[in-house]
């Protein structure tokens, strides 16, 4: 059984450069992060608000 250096994945095939994958990682990171911040304040005002109206 023959033993090459090993096929790059998927996700890092179509990249360029070094550094992009992890660079796109982040980004994305971030950007739910963010996204379930957004999703949880809003969350908690309507709460706030069908709490206030049942008083």
């Amino acid at each position: 059984m023959a033993t090459g250096p090993p096929e790059p994945r998927k996700f890092t095939r179509g990249l360029n450069k070094p550094g992009t994958a992890a660079e796109l990682r982040q980004s994305v990171s971030e950007a739910v992060r963010t996204s379930v911040l957004m999703v949880r304040r809003k969350q908690l005002s309507l709460s706030l608000l069908s709490y206030k109206t049942t008083i």
